[in-house]
């Protein structure tokens, strides 16, 4: 879905907040990912207006219905193939760097292109950076990582704030990797934007009676969980249903997974589905979701939308306790700890989660900090470190 782009105002959603601070342009890596929506609602409060503009990646549809340009489409996981796309938008994009006071960037590709474009204005816009994954080849140490690397820490030098999604992003990749963390950051994790009423309703129930059912949510990608979720549907007929609710993206291929999945009566593809609308319903019809991931270094840092949403609605997790996820949820003891080097054991840990497990998972979810669950102040910190930028640029 492509539509013509228009000004975001205030009073099209979000709450007054009072200061505004001119115009955003915001540039979506994945005009289809819901966390992106969410960071433009919530930021675009604190602005007079708001253009945004996004790449779409091949074969995933966009399912909301907000206002944006659309700048192309990439295949997912192709890095490289991204530049000529950039390179044929970029013109596109000129205009609005030049007019707005802060550009907003989801990708060390599209930092590249503001900055550029900002270059080639001379605009004094000032640049927002925002870390929700490391890509394979940032964390690596071939001459083409290095280099990345050079790029990364020369633009982050250039811009007034970086937002990281996870702590372990500046503790883990920027201190240990890049070997950089002197720069103006804040942390925005993933977290569900509704009301704490609506968590404070649920109630431990089970939903197939003695079944467990397990899901597997948002963008799945991981080909060891799904091959070992198979496994699960396999062993566990009769005892086990595992629902897929989401979009299945490279490297796992999308008609093989569903097809697998049709041949088996305990597993079931359940299409995508829209956030936050649909959460709820999709959340609460599981038992347990799986939130194990093998993903190389990325895994030890990113904290998922799935561990969020399974937080708010009290769902316990499966899950590696070498994740970032995985450590908050081995504190609490919110769900099974698993590992991909034993996936015979995960298979029988798995059938062997009972009443009692699941009911004691929940119980602790009471025990969870307040701010790992809902956003206190991180918007208003976030807009204070554009703000003083902003304010010494003009001195």
């Amino acid at each position: 879905m492509s539509v013509v782009a228009e000004d975001l105002r205030v009073r099209d959603g979000g709450a007054d907040t009072g200061l505004h601070l001119g115009k955003i342009f915001f540039v979506l890596s994945r005009a289809e990912h819901a966390r992106m929506w969410r960071r433009v609602l919530r930021l675009r409060a604190f602005f007079e207006s708001a253009h945004v503009a996004g790449f779409e990646r091949v074969g995933v549809p966009v399912l909301h219905k907000h206002t944006y340009e659309c700048l192309g489409k990439f295949a997912h996981r192709k890095f490289w193939g991204r530049l000529p796309v950039m390179f044929k938008s970029a013109r596109r994009c000129m205009k609005n760097v030049g007019t707005s006071d802060v550009c907003y960037a989801f990708s060390l590709d599209t930092l590249i292109m503001l900055y550029v474009l900002k270059r080639i204005t001379g605009s004094t816009t000032q640049l927002v950076y925002e870390v929700a994954d490391v890509h394979p080849k940032l964390s690596s140490y071939s001459l083409r990582g290095r280099l990345l690397r050079f790029v990364e820490r020369n633009l982050i030098k250039r811009s007034c704030a970086v937002v990281l999604t996870s702590p372990e992003f500046k503790s883990g990749y920027f201190q240990k990797v890049q070997k950089f963390v002197d720069f103006p950051s804040v942390v925005i994790e993933h977290k569900v934007e509704l009301a704490a009423e609506k968590r404070e309703q649920i109630l431990f129930e089970r939903v197939r009676g003695d079944v467990l059912v397990l899901g597997y949510f948002g963008f799945m990608k991981s080909v060891e969980s799904f091959e070992l979720l198979m496994k699960i549907a396999e062993a566990g007929q009769g005892r086990v249903e595992i629902q897929f609710h989401g979009l299945f993206v490279r490297p796992l291929d999308v008609e093989e997974c569903i097809r697998r999945i049709s041949e088996l009566p305990n597993a079931e593809y359940c299409g995508p589905y829209r956030s936050p609308q649909d959460l709820e319903t999709v959340y609460r019809g599981v038992d347990v979701v799986w939130d194990a991931y093998c993903e190389g270094d990325n895994a030890q840092w990113q904290r998922t939308t799935r561990f969020s949403e399974s937080c708010f609605f009290r769902r316990p997790v499966i899950f590696e306790s070498e994740t970032s996820d995985g450590k908050i949820a081995e504190r609490f003891g919110l769900g099974l700890s698993m590992s991909f080097e034993d996936p015979e054991k995960c298979v029988q840990d798995v059938l062997s989660i009972d009443d009692s497990c699941l009911r004691r998972w929940f119980n602790n979810f009471d025990n969870l900090p307040r701010s790992l669950i809902f956003y206190e102040h991180e918007y208003e910190d976030l807009v204070e470190l554009i703000s003083q930028a902003a304010n010494s640029a003009e001195d």
